[in-house]
């Protein structure tokens, strides 16, 4: 791009220089462009054609008018660059004592297709996990001494026309498209730039934009309004912003509004940035450190009082077309490949604090969120929030430089509203009470399916205070032994379940939780049992070997338990899926229980006859 800009204006430059010293001696305008063109060709590799009509004058100003010139550079087949109309004004005056002081420079209809450098692979790296910490610090060094060495030709390159001094710089109707490595190319359409009094001797200038990013994948360009004063220091080498306001629309409902201050360290490649911003609702404010060391590097540090799918429209067109996608879409897979390829070319660090953080239905409060992720791992230090009327503690690190991810988690989730929980999953099991879960969990894939098929790891569930509406099960059990005991109720007995304890040690294993145990105490009933729910599916079963107690007789006289069934385990199974009615996933096993009672019954017996037999026998 540096190499670009530098031909963009030293090509009418150099034509409107030689024209100041050919045309008074009646060189014609098509050899002055011939031997601009081989000037260009000899110092620069880039070979200039110019297809429309070229004009010349020399008087206030030398003035050059290119139409439709193309611009090929070096190491391309395929021209690089072009433009309808290429126009720059030099002072006369100044020229002839060897200063540049341009007037205008007028670019219409400019088209450049980029080819983007592909990023580090994080596979192709050395494992510095093997390493000393000292061996690390020396390789760190020499990777950074040699992306600097690069920044420095760079700069080098852009050193020409950042050294002139421009009135008025005008570009519009003109496309730049960014090629990436692999995938679609992003276009960014210009309407116009504007920018006045343009020069790095630490002078204010003026800039106006209006700018459209056209991500190229998705079918909507995000408009772009910036306006603000750039301060450019030839000496420092730095590059000051205040108060530069950027509109971005296209996104949502709501334009973003940024506003930015700070400065751009050029020799360091280093960029220094405060910032507000709003969205709709969101208001926030932070500051941004951006570092293009080998790859861009960025450090943030963010407060806001509201984050939802809008706000991603910070992270880049890329991010925002996806949010908008995925809010749109009515459809989904339901498997859908990881973001790997995003997570290696990610190199940032992260301090975000959100009053109130929203979605797809889960809202965090008191967000606090601390990590990092460079060289194709992603880290979550930490993350704590309220959730749901509890509270959130967890860590999380994801390495993406296999070709599958690796996913591992602790942390846990304390008092939460089960309810609300189940609600946002839109789960519609009716279920109140507090849940809390710890967790220690590990997995690998490069789907979501396969991520949820290979998770592993235990989990601890404990709740309090959980009703289970529509399942009720010391109406369920009262009905059981109603049965057995051939007696009619007389109570209505409720259709919900008050749990004194509903607890269970989880082990994911094959895209499955496997509860073992799982205990449920109701008032009157207790059951112990085990059971397992496909986390794809949420389809679910569990046995239970139920114990009556003395409590469930005073429920109903139907339901007391007669001596001969106290030691009767009474089984009872549950299947069906999350989605589905409550009412239908439990029931007792009755035939069983009487299949149990007679043979007791003939035990009984039989130990009876063989005692009145004995009896006889030692009487006789």
């Amino acid at each position: 791009m540096a190499r670009l800009l530098l031909l963009i204006i030293g090509i009418p430059l150099l034509i409107a220089v030689l024209a100041l010293i050919l045309v008074p001696m009646l060189v014609d305008e098509q050899r002055v462009l011939r031997l601009a063109q081989d000037a260009i060709k000899e110092q620069t590799g880039a070979t200039l054609e110019v297809n429309g009509d070229v004009s010349f004058s020399l008087f206030p100003t030398i003035a050059v008018t290119l139409g439709d010139a193309v611009v090929t550079l070096p190491e391309e087949s395929e021209p690089t660059a072009s433009a309808d109309t290429l126009a720059i004004g030099v002072q006369l005056m100044p020229l002839l004592s060897r200063q540049v002081e341009v007037g205008g420079i007028l670019i219409e209809g400019f088209y450049a297709r980029l080819k983007q450098v592909a990023p580090v692979d994080p596979t192709q790296l050395p494992d510095t996990s093997a390493m000393t910490e000292a061996q690390r610090e020396t390789y760190e060094t020499a990777r950074q001494d040699a992306a600097a060495e690069a920044a420095a030709q760079q700069l080098q390159i852009l050193a020409a026309p950042l050294a002139l001094s421009i009135d008025e710089l005008t570009v519009s109707d003109s496309t730049i498209e960014m090629v990436p490595p692999e995938g679609d190319a992003t276009r960014v359409l210009i309407e116009r730039i504007h920018i006045t009094d343009v020069n790095t001797a630490g002078r204010p200038l003026t800039l106006d934009a209006r700018l459209g990013v056209d991500p190229g994948d998705a079918q909507q360009v995000l408009d772009l309004l910036v306006q603000g004063k750039l301060i450019a220091d030839a000496d420092t080498r730095t590059i000051t912003l205040e108060n530069l306001a950027v509109s971005l629309s296209g996104v949502g409902e709501d334009p973003v509004e940024l506003q930015l201050n700070g400065n751009a360290d050029l020799a360091e490649l280093v960029a220094d940035l405060q910032l507000t911003f709003a969205a709709g609702d969101s208001r926030g404010d932070g500051s941004l450190r951006y570092a293009a060391v080998e790859s861009p590097q960025i450090a943030a540090v963010l407060r806001m009082n509201l984050l939802n799918e809008a706000l991603l429209a910070l992270a880049g067109p890329d991010a925002a077309a996806a949010a908008q996608s995925e809010a749109t879409d009515e459809e989904s897979t339901g498997d859908e490949p990881l973001p790997l390829e995003a997570i290696r070319a990610l190199s940032t660090r992260f301090d975000l604090t959100v009053d109130k953080a929203v979605y797809e239905g889960y809202q965090v409060d008191n967000l606090r969120l601390k990590g990092r992720a460079v060289d194709g791992v992603a880290q979550i230090g930490s993350m704590t929030g309220d959730l749901f009327g509890g509270k959130l503690d967890l860590r999380a690190t994801v390495n993406a430089t296999g070709d599958t991810a690796k996913f591992n988690t602790k942390g846990a989730i304390e008092g939460v509203d089960i309810a609300a929980l189940l609600q946002a999953a839109e789960v519609e099991a009716n279920v109140t009470g507090t849940a809390t879960m710890d967790w220690q969990l590990n997995s690998q894939g490069a789907t979501s399916n396969q991520l949820v098929k290979a998770l592993t790891g235990p989990a601890n569930l404990t709740t309090d205070g959980v009703v289970l509406e529509d399942v009720g099960i010391e109406k369920m059990m009262c009905e059981a032994v109603a049965l057995v005991n051939q007696d009619a109720m007389t109570e209505t007995l409720p259709e919900s379940s008050t749990l004194r304890d509903l607890s269970a040690r989880v082990v994911m294993r094959d895209g499955s939780a496997v509860l073992d145990p799982l205990n449920i105490d109701a008032n009157a009933a207790r059951l112990r049992g085990d059971g397992r729910l496909d986390l794809l599916s949420q389809d679910f079963r569990a046995t239970f070997a139920a114990q009556n107690t003395p409590e469930l007789a005073e429920l109903d006289p139907a339901c007391e338990v007669n001596e001969r069934y106290t030691d009767i385990e009474w089984p009872v199974a549950c299947d069906g899926n999350l989605e589905g009615d409550p009412e239908e996933w439990c029931g007792v096993d009755t035939q069983k229980i009487i299949e149990e009672l007679a043979k007791n019954e003939a035990k009984r017996k039989i130990g009876k006859e063989a005692g009145r037999l004995l009896d006889k026998l030692f009487k006789d």
